[in-house]
Formats: structure tokens, sequence, C-alpha cells
């Protein structure tokens, strides 16, 4: 590869590396926005995204109080 051309794989894992951008992703997701990362090399562009989607628990995780309760 020609010194000039980026390096997608090192893109990918200096992003993953990245606690400050893992942070914005994060709030992002939790904020109901989509994240994408793009980069390229000399043949190919590489993205990768992600949405946020609300899946139904059927368990409510909250505790319960009793009334009662031992």
């Amino acid at each position: 590869m020609a010194p000039h051309v980026p390096d997608a794989p090192t893109a990918l894992r200096e992003w993953c590396r990245d606690v400050t951008r893992q942070g914005a992703a994060v709030l992002r997701l939790d904020q109901g926005q989509r994240i994408r990362f793009m980069t390229r090399d000399d043949t190919t562009v590489y993205e990768l995204s992600a949405v946020p989607v609300c899946i139904p628990s059927p368990v409510s995780w909250r505790r319960v109080e009793t009334v009662g309760a031992r």
C-alpha cells in the first residue's frame, strides 16, 4: 500500500481505543441518535454504524417493594 493511502484497520483500532469518542458514541445512542464511523483505503470504503433500537423487556428489573414483606 502506498504511504499516502489511509490504513483502514488502523483507523478503526484507533477509534476503538479512544475512550472520549466511545463515550460520545454511547451518549448519542442513549439520546436515540445514530452513530457512524467511516474510513477507507485505496480500494474500499468501510462503514460502521449503529442505530439504537428499543426492545421491550418481558421482565421488569425494577425492585418491587411488597407490602408486609419481611
